[in-house]
């Protein structure tokens, strides 16, 4: 069977993440991506170190099922091969600096005239209606304009960076939709359109929760809460150290707690290693700490449901209650050590 976007091509004139991104999604449909590189450098990322063999490895990962052209679209015979290319393609897909298609000739005013089918789908960093339309950006510069890296880290200390390129991938996926859409409306109409989708867009539903404390707070600012959520103080979330590595884990409350403990709620426990379990640890409190009984290996069950897996261990079975009020957040044993188990469902 066929994939979805199979007979569709695209061009993709896209650079590092946000864009090439939402090319690798639509090549995964079944879409011909063919990739626009300069002559002899190619795209920025390619060579960028880490390198190994000649190619970098986020590269690779971005750029997988897709076709390369190199080719100088600022010659005019560059554009000229540029636009025989358009000629029978579906989509033009573009993360550029602000304005650089334009000065070209290359813009969506430009190539609608001429390609009145083409779906012309553009990444910025900031809309084309605002005053920071013509900044670049990049993930890290728009988490800072979000506000995203102020509420990241803890309340008594500067910000911190995400470093994983979670609004480059958000983008890349909004704009996959759009083109999708915007392709099931051709359908009906016969005609393409522009697509567009701005990073900072993308971050404002993924921190409606602090938008909403800020509001009603009327505050300027949003103090980072990895323990307690500024929006939601009745779930801490814990990422208490371990001897190996750490763990993270929601502390359920009410009756997700006692349904828990009884073996009738569903919950995910991840960890990467032995604890101390502390008898006197606060539930609020990172890195577990006290003076509680010797170290203990903790066995993370995922989609831990009732009836309990038969294959837990004894410990877990027979509790009927918290093994001690003062840890709500894990299933621990106080036998012998016993070794880290998965099992996953992801």
């Amino acid at each position: 069977m066929s994939l979805p976007l199979h007979g569709y091509r695209v061009i993709e004139l896209a650079q590092i993440y946000a864009g090439p991104y939402c090319g690798f999604q639509l090549a995964h449909f079944g879409a011909e991506v063919i990739k626009i590189e300069p002559v002899g450098t190619g795209e920025l990322l390619r060579k960028r170190p880490p390198a190994k063999h000649g190619t970098n490895y986020g590269f690779l990962m971005l750029n997988t099922g897709k076709k390369s052209v190199s080719l100088n679209i600022k010659d005019p015979r560059g554009r000229d091969i540029l636009f025989r290319m358009l000629a029978d393609s579906d989509v033009l897909l573009e993360n550029y600096a602000p304005g650089a298609l334009e000065r070209l000739g290359l813009g969506y005013d430009d190539l609608a005239p001429r390609f009145p089918r083409l779906v012309f789908a553009s990444s910025k960093g900031y809309g084309r209606d605002s005053r920071f339309a013509q900044l670049g950006a990049m993930d890290f510069t728009i988490q800072a304009a979000s506000g995203i890296i102020s509420m990241t880290g803890y309340a008594d200390r500067p910000g911190v960076r995400v470093t994983a390129a979670l609004i480059d991938t958000s983008t890349g996926m909004h704009l996959a939709a759009g083109i999708l859409a915007a392709l099931l409306q051709r359908e009906r109409t016969g005609r393409g359109r522009k697509v567009e989708v701005a990073m900072l867009d993308v971050c404002v539903p993924s921190r409606s929760m602090a938008l909403s404390v800020s509001f009603r707070t009327d505050s300027r600012s949003v103090a980072s809460a990895t323990v307690i959520p500024p929006a939601a103080p009745a779930i801490p979330i814990h990422v208490p150290t371990a001897r190996s590595g750490f763990t993270a884990s929601p502390k359920p409350t009410g009756k997700n707690s006692r349904a828990l403990w009884h073996g009738r709620n569903s919950l995910t426990i991840l960890t990467t290693g032995t604890i101390k379990a502390a008898s006197g640890l606060s539930t609020n409190s990172t890195p577990w700490s006290g003076n509680g009984p010797p170290r203990k290996s903790v066995t993370a069950w995922s989609s831990f449901s009732s009836p309990t897996p038969s294959h837990a261990p004894q410990c877990v079975k027979s509790m009927k209650s918290p093994p001690t009020t003062s840890l709500p957040n894990v299933i621990w044993c106080a036998t012998a050590p016993l070794p880290i188990t998965r099992t996953s469902r992801f």
